[in-house]
């Protein structure tokens, strides 16, 4: 049965934002709307107007963020209620299972390009781990997270509500249990790949799904092959290379709680006694292993974002060129370089530039075999080139 529909404010918006809004952007900046924003319920619903009044569709608001509204649905007719949020949800679902129907570990919803901006929700079996961004998604999700229960019937839902998202939305971190229980101890699997996952103390959402179709990059030519993974996190290309018949695996992060879990994964894993595990700064120990002298056959980089804002980006800049570089040093003649950035802000024309010159000053010539990005569950809108971050590169030496 349709439930009343939510209670709305309305926003008349200028023509620059009216143009992206019609093309599909779901984004209306501060400087976009017409009257006072301050009028705006912070987390509230606002029917979207262009500057004749015509009505554009309906979002929620924050008045005290950069991106003021959010758009949630394009339709002057549509209530914006819990049958339009259940509907949201059972079409993330359904491409899902379309995408991968036979996985129950996978991204279920991916804010703006599962139409629900501001909330990121990881499948991990029967648990759920949500990720609330925005004070939008704060106000809606007490209903979201009751139409997960009732789609799902999952075991637990834990929130990992942290980042740079919340800090420009003014709103706090938290990590809770929000229903249900968590098990203690969570084996994930994906293509034969196990990773023991702690959700509580992992990164982000606890497991990085986006690479998950990346990890098959590893297996052409590495039986027999020495390789380096750099920012291994869990494990998860260590185990697939170990699994394609390397004959040595060395991963290395700075994370103790990750690597622990690293080295219980082995045993879960096809030839994972091959794999070992060392704690350490990713620079140093690259440096370290260059001076004495050990070279690797496949050179893999995985680091975390290092440029989180626009800010960033010229330290970011020196970071990859030096990792990429590092890299190439410690790779054979003939060997293979897979090297990534999830820095949205560094676009892949940059990024490209970035490891010309990391080759340029090792002396290596390359060839690009192939660039990747992130998987299917994490898809792009052509309409927002924001939901697009992650580049995977993968190079050989000629």
């Amino acid at each position: 049965m349709p439930q009343e529909s939510l209670i709305v404010k309305s926003a008349q918006i200028n023509p620059v934002a009216e143009k992206r809004i019609k093309e599909g952007h779901y984004w209306i900046f501060n400087n976009e709307i017409l009257e006072k924003i301050t009028d705006l319920p912070k987390g509230g619903l606002v029917q979207v107007s262009d500057d004749k009044g015509k009505i554009l569709g309906t979002g929620y608001s924050n008045p005290h963020s950069l991106i003021t509204i959010r758009m949630l649905s394009w339709h002057k007719e549509e209530e914006i209620n819990e049958d339009f949020f259940l509907n949201r949800i059972k079409s993330a679902l359904e491409r899902r299972k379309q995408i991968y129907p036979a996985e129950s570990n996978y991204r279920l919803i991916y804010s703006e390009s599962d139409g629900l901006p501001g909330l990121i929700v990881d499948r991990y079996n029967d648990v759920l781990v949500a990720q609330i961004q925005t004070a939008g998604m704060e106000a809606l999700f007490p209903m979201i997270g009751a139409l997960l229960i009732r789609t799902l019937n999952p075991q637990g839902i834990f929130l990992k509500n942290d980042g740079q998202y919340r800090k420009l939305e003014g709103l706090g971190e938290e990590e809770k249990i929000w229903f249900g229980h968590l098990p203690e101890d969570l084996i994930v699997e994906r293509h034969g790949l196990k990773l023991r996952v702690n959700l509580r103390s992992g990164q982000k959402t606890g497991l990085f799904y986006d690479q998950m179709e990346n990890l098959q990059l590893v297996r052409e030519g590495i039986a027999n092959k020495r390789v380096l993974d750099v920012f291994c996190y869990l494990g998860a290309w260590s185990f697939t290379a170990a699994a394609y018949g390397a004959k040595s695996v060395l991963g290395i992060d700075r994370s103790k709680e990750a690597l622990l879990l690293s080295r219980e994964s082995k045993t879960l894993n096809l030839h994972g006694e091959v794999c070992e595990f060392v704690e350490g700064d990713a620079f140093e120990l690259m440096r370290k292993l260059s001076q004495e002298g050990q070279m690797f056959d496949c050179v893999i980089l995985d680091p975390p974002a290092f440029a989180k804002t626009k800010r960033d980006v010229p330290q970011a800049i020196k970071a990859y060129r030096d990792i990429n570089r590092w890299a190439l040093k410690l790779l054979n003649a003939g060997g293979r370089l897979i090297t990534c950035s999830c820095s949205y802000h560094l676009t892949l024309s940059k990024f490209m530039e970035i490891i010309y010159q990391a080759a340029v000053s090792t002396g290596k010539r390359l060839y690009v075999e192939e660039i990747r990005g992130q998987a299917r569950d994490h898809p792009m809108l052509l309409a927002m080139p924001e939901t697009a971050y992650l580049k995977c590169v993968v190079l050989k030496i000629i």
